[in-house]
């Protein structure tokens, strides 16, 4: 998402002039972006209705493997750690949850959530590889059902400070006594903590690899790049202090917490993350902005493909710190933050499969895997939060956008083609996280906050089948 703690500044300052492009993005005024399609616009055959309601500054969304769909909160103006998890679920299959709880509470900005088996990890990658599908589509058509779920929470302890901050926190959820939630003494642990959060970007969502472990993104501490301030003050318009090696990049780490490692690094805020049947891991990727120190005009937002995945020890210091470089240099590099967008050739940089309109702020997504979704088999559904222009006018995104994912004999994407999927979020408001569900509906997160109405909330769009014979109308 296109927010942090210094979202704010937004309102008070546009920092300028600007730069006419992000380096390597282009070399002229920004291209007219695509219109917005009209609000409550859906593909023929297709309806919606609101999932749950009354989920204030709903976020991260993920499915475990009992139907069960777990929803993060993120304010970031709200410096105490009060956000919440919250668990849904539709008991008599008429598309609207009938349970809603809370799961979990007391965390920071949650911005990253994701389901795990407790089974030995050796099951959980045989059962991925034998279904020929993702770990997360593994929770979604409910397998290894008999066993619980660990719930992994990614937030970051933000608020109005002074920054050198390392905030951000993994947290695993468990419900030992078959309450629902998570909520006693000893069903939560922070498992990995010290992570170099807060400021313009967080520790974001998180994905299931093929290999079981977890994978997600952090983001750089500023718009674009850091500048030292040794006396740890910041005055609205200026950088936060230096990012370290592991900001800008993806991490891999154990479900316990340990061994955690980069695969990636050059990605400025890498908020959505998951990956394909085959084991491809796709990273949606926002460019930078027109605020703060080193304000950029017309950068894209980005599509990226890690393929094939190595890793390189991170290691935090105790309470948090700055990690030794070292041979992180060696993990391929996406160009944040010297190139935004495809990158001139020749800088040894990897440039993204697809660039989206600048401002867009791509989220979550999630690949088409259902039966019921025919035509649109294998392609990808993006979350499109909209920019912050201004508070009152999101000039780009807020939408569902369809990618028609190109890939190539090995079965890896290698570019995509865009398709307007949903306008405006059909006027529920602005979209943050998509997941398909267990009844092949796609669930959005709807965010609220600065006064946004109506208030947060999961809508889910589905196909119709309008004679009820089990066949949706546009499988027919």
């Amino acid at each position: 998402m296109k927010f942090g703690k210094w979202a704010l500044v937004l309102v008070l300052v546009l920092v300028g002039p600007a730069s006419a492009w992000a380096q390597g993005g282009g070399g002229g005024p920004c291209d007219a972006p695509p219109p917005i399609p009209p609000p409550d616009t859906l593909p023929e055959g297709f309806g919606v209705n609101v999932f749950a309601d009354g989920i204030p500054w709903a976020t991260s969304l993920c499915w475990d493997n009992r139907g069960r769909a777990f929803v993060g909160e993120s304010f970031f103006f709200v410096p105490a750690p009060d956000q919440r998890v919250w668990v849904l679920q539709d008991t008599d299959g008429d598309g609207v949850a009938d349970v809603q709880n809370i799961f979990g509470e007391s965390f920071g900005q949650v911005l990253g959530l994701a389901a795990l088996p407790r089974a030995p990890r050796g099951r959980i990658i045989s059962e991925a590889r034998k279904r020929k599908t993702s770990v997360a589509n593994l929770m979604r058509i409910g397998a290894l059902s008999e066993f619980p779920v660990d719930i992994f929470v990614n937030h970051t302890l933000t608020g109005f400070t002074v920054q050198d901050e390392f905030l951000g926190i993994l947290s695993r959820l468990r419900d030992l006594n078959g309450d629902g939630d998570a909520l006693d003494p000893g069903e939560r642990e922070d498992i990995l903590t010290g992570l170099p959060a807060g400021g313009d970007h967080n520790n974001d969502n998180i994905a299931i690899g093929p290999d079981a472990l977890l994978y997600f993104g952090l983001g750089i501490r500023t718009n674009w790049g850091g500048v030292d301030k040794p006396d740890g003050n910041l005055a609205v318009g200026e950088c936060i202090i230096t990012e370290t090696c592991i900001n800008g990049a993806i991490l891999r780490v154990r479900p316990d917490g340990s061994h955690l490692e980069v695969v990636a690094r050059g990605l400025r805020n890498a908020f959505g993350v998951g990956f394909t049947s085959n084991g491809v891991l796709l990273v949606t990727d926002n460019g930078p902005d027109i605020r703060n120190c080193h304000p950029v005009a017309c950068a894209p937002d980005e599509l990226n493909v890690i393929h094939p995945i190595t890793a390189w020890p991170a290691n935090l210091a105790p309470g948090g710190g700055k990690t030794p470089c070292g041979a992180l240099d060696k993990a391929p590099n996406y160009g944040a933050p010297d190139f935004a967008g495809t990158p001139p050739p020749g800088t040894g940089t990897i440039g993204p499969i697809h660039n989206f309109p600048p401002s867009v702020s791509a989220d979550g997504f999630d690949i088409n895997l259902t039966d019921t979704w025919c035509g649109f088999e294998g392609d990808l559904f993006v979350a499109e939060f909209g920019n912050f222009g201004n508070f009152e006018a999101f000039t780009q995104g807020v939408r569902i956008e369809r990618l028609e994912l190109i890939t190539n004999r090995r079965g890896v994407p290698t570019s995509a083609v865009r398709h307007a999927f949903g306008g405006q979020t059909l006027s529920f408001g602005h979209p943050v996280d998509a997941k398909f569900g267990p009844d092949d509906a796609l669930y959005v997160t709807i965010f609220s906050g600065f006064g946004f109405e109506p208030p947060g909330r999961v809508i889910r769009i589905f196909p119709i089948d309008s004679d009820n014979d089990g066949t949706p109308d546009i499988c027919e």
